[in-house]
């Protein structure tokens, strides 16, 4: 229950990204996480300076997920970074 609680802030942040990246600014490179070196799979939240200039901070919750273009992101599992 301790993870869950520790984790419930930073999910409804990421609830906040998601709607603001599908309605209001699209899906920039800029807002993912480059999350491998041979592979197209980024992350949210986005890196901190762009956290920073939005102010939603999200600290100990990653979302997997795959950028096709502006308007299509395909999400998937996330985890709690180490």
């Amino acid at each position: 229950m301790e993870e869950i609680e520790e984790v419930e802030e930073d999910f409804s942040n990421l609830l906040v990204w998601i709607e603001e990246i599908g309605e209001n600014i699209g899906a920039k490179k800029q807002l993912f996480r480059n999350e491998s070196i041979t592979a197209d799979v980024h992350a949210l939240p986005p890196p901190a300076k762009q956290m920073q200039v939005f102010e939603i901070p999200v600290e100990n919750l990653r979302l997997y997920c795959l950028v096709l273009n502006k308007h299509v992101v395909f999400l998937f599992n996330g985890h709690l970074p180490h």
